[in-house]
């Protein structure tokens, strides 16, 4: 594919409406109102913008980026041409349209179909995830057993009051979820009917729950607070977690957590940790019940083996945990584990990226507190090559005394 010609940077500099700085440590953060999506800018590109903001012409902008730096004028004319190309085509500059589809983290609204409230028949389980009680009634024994011990760590005595009444029924060549007669949600493999339900309720428990962010993360807790391990499938995040929950930490999530409206502490979504096929050998070492649990089978097609958490759960009772620290984990069997530390913007741009959803459309309050928060957090990355040197190595992140 040929290089994308440049937009000359001739004329008057303004940034586009809509488009404001947030200052985090040395770097800084663009948030783009109308397109939702942040940007991470280094501390030279965020000291151009500063001056952009109060000079309108180029070589005004590149004069004052020189005396700043402490740069030769020459080399800031050429960076702030390239920078202001490139901030054109990402269409952050007034006059300009974004060129394709530009290189950047956006976070999109969580949509979620809502069950009727209170509806449903009489009987069955009950449980409890985040402020909701859900009632799950089974058309027969068969159903029950291939569902219940995934959820049995959320299970209630008593369904007074259920926000939620799903009903699971067979018939000949599916399975249905049903709320107050209306298919919420079906499979054709039995085996795939237990992931289905767990994942239905935590959507609909998500949907009826206030929150700022979700994040695609697990996390665990300490009494100094909140550990996020953000990352994709097969980055090591659920296996870090239990690991960890066996040191001694509060298992808080295994694969979502969400961060309160006002204060962004992280709330625990304590579903079962869903162990994939290729770790199954790996897990049963530690934990040996694993290899005797049904196998079943996610939306994707992948088998998975569903642990419920026998450790405490941290923040259950719905009060958020204060996040003290974010790892981005990635397993590496042939790197050393090590942690390094990451400045405020970076991790917030990479936790950013793993963003599932977000309640309500990002403004510039939301942002200014989402940076003001990351900028008291100490974030890292690590490279996982075995999970004992792993945990060993975030245990140290807190005295042993205050674990």
């Amino acid at each position: 594919m040929p290089p994308r010609k440049r937009v000359p940077c001739d004329g008057a500099l303004h940034p586009a409406r809509g488009v404001e700085l947030h200052i985090l440590g040395e770097e800084g953060i663009l948030f783009d109102r109308s397109a939702q999506t942040l940007y991470r800018l280094n501390g030279a590109a965020t000291c151009v913008w500063c001056h952009l903001e109060q000079e309108s012409d180029a070589a005004a902008v590149a004069a004052a980026t020189a005396r700043s730096l402490g740069i030769e004028r020459d080399s800031a004319a050429g960076y702030v041409r390239d920078i202001v190309g490139q901030w054109r085509d990402l269409g952050l500059l007034a006059g300009s349209k974004p060129q394709g589809r530009p290189r950047h983290v956006k976070a999109e609204r969580v949509r979620v179909d809502e069950a009727p409230v209170g509806a449903g028949c009489a009987g069955g389980r009950s449980y409890r995830l985040l402020n909701s009680i859900v009632s799950i009634t089974f058309s027969d024994r068969t159903l029950e057993e291939r569902v219940c011990p995934i959820l049995q760590h959320l299970e209630i005595t008593s369904a007074a009051g259920a926000d939620i009444a799903l009903v699971v029924t067979a018939i000949p060549g599916r399975c249905e979820v049903r709320s107050d007669g209306r298919i919420l949600a079906s499979c054709n493999a039995p085996e795939a009917l237990a992931p289905l339900v767990e994942g239905l309720l935590l959507h609909l428990a998500v949907r009826r729950c206030r929150y700022f962010i979700a994040l695609h993360a697990a996390a665990v807790a300490s009494p100094e607070g909140c550990l996020l391990l953000p990352g994709p499938s097969g980055s090591g995040k659920t296996t870090l977690a239990a690991g960890l929950a066996d040191a001694g930490w509060s298992y808080m999530s295994d694969d979502i957590v969400l961060l309160e409206e006002q204060d962004l502490n992280a709330v625990s979504v304590p579903e079962s940790l869903c162990i994939k096929e290729g770790a199954w050998v790996t897990m049963s070492r530690r934990w040996p019940s694993l290899a005797g649990l049904v196998p079943h089978l996610r939306h994707d097609g992948k088998r998975a083996r569903y642990l419920a958490p026998p450790w405490t759960i941290g923040g259950h009772d719905g009060t958020g945990i204060r996040v003290r620290w974010i790892v981005f984990p990635r397993y590496r069997p042939d790197a050393a584990t090590a942690l390094r530390p990451l400045t405020p913007a970076e991790g917030l741009q990479r936790l950013v990226a793993l963003c599932s959803g977000l309640r309500e459309s990002l403004d510039s309050d939301k942002v200014r507190r989402l940076v003001g928060w990351a900028a008291g957090i100490d974030s890292f990355e690590m490279d996982v090559s075995d999970l004992d040197s792993a945990v060993s190595c975030l245990c140290a992140l807190v005295p042993t005394e205050r674990r």
